[in-house]
């Protein structure tokens, strides 16, 4: 796991399109627990999964 401590954000392609990870959102000095109120809950291939989106 400690690979992962080296990055704030991964920039990937999918076979669904660009996915940014971002481990430190701007704007969030709560971190999750401050996000998830206002995410999207849905399903991805069987997953139940919770989606924070900017408009860019």
């Amino acid at each position: 796991m400690e690979n992962w401590a080296q990055y704030d954000t991964l920039h990937l392609i999918t076979s669904f399109g660009p996915l940014d990870i971002v481990f430190f959102p701007d704007g969030a000095p709560n971190g999750y627990s401050g996000l998830v109120p206002e995410a999207t809950r849905g399903s991805l291939e069987g997953q139940s999964v919770v989606v924070i989106s900017v408009q860019t």
